[in-house]
C-alpha cells in the first residue's frame, strides 16, 4: 500500500499511519487482500482450498492439544466440550 493512501485512510479513521500499514500487511499475509503498486488494494474473493485445508489442519492440531491438556487435568470429554462451548459463548 502506498504511503499517501495509508496516510489518507489513517486520517479518515483517526489512526496512526503505521497502524494502517501494519493492518494491510497482516491482511495480505492472511490472504484476504492483494496490494499492487499503482493498482491499489483489492479484497480477494475468498480463501483458496489449500489455505482452507491448512486452516482446518491447524484448527485440528489446536483441538487435539486442548483435549490432551484437559485430559491431563482429569477432565471428562463432557467437561472439555462444555469448556469449548463456554469459550464460544
Amino acid at each position: 500500500m502506498a504511503t499517501e493512501p495509508a496516510q489518507r485512510l489513517a486520517g479518515d479513521l483517526g489512526l496512526a499511519v503505521g497502524t494502517v500499514a501494519k493492518t494491510y500487511r497482516e491482511l495480505e499475509v492472511a490472504g484476504l487482500v492483494r496490494s499492487r503498486r499503482g493498482g491499489g488494494t483489492r479484497v480477494i474473493a475468498g480463501p483458496s482450498s489449500s489455505s482452507q485445508r491448512d486452516r482446518a489442519r491447524r484448527l485440528d492440531e489446536l483441538a487435539v492439544s486442548f483435549v490432551a491438556k484437559g485430559q491431563a487435568l482429569g477432565a471428562t470429554d463432557e467437561e472439555i466440550g462444555e469448556a469449548v462451548r463456554r469459550s464460544l459463548a
